[in-house]
């Protein structure tokens, strides 16, 4: 792993616990919008992770086999989290 990769890593880890926690703290007064706010989380990132795969499509090496597989996995993921969160939301 480069330092790159390990500091974005790290960057991306440190937002999701930064969410956790604000999430905790607003938790009595955004509870209600929850759902949405998850569906566009769920889209952004959908987004990022799309256009990333897409830039290092571009270049000349090949991903290892275990990278497709977690983007592959995620993707499918996504698409499960957002059929809860629109069933749930009912």
């Amino acid at each position: 792993m480069t330092r790159l990769k390990f500091a974005e890593l790290t960057s991306v880890v440190g937002v999701l616990v930064l969410g956790l926690g604000l999430g905790a703290l607003l938790s009595r007064w955004v509870g209600s919008t929850a759902p949405p706010i998850a569906i566009l989380g769920i889209a952004i990132h959908a987004v990022g992770m799309w256009d990333k795969h897409r830039i290092e499509s571009e270049g000349d090496a090949r991903s290892p086999a275990w990278v497709l597989a977690l983007y592959w996995a995620c993707w499918v993921l996504l698409v499960a989290l957002m059929a809860l969160l629109l069933l749930w939301n009912r």
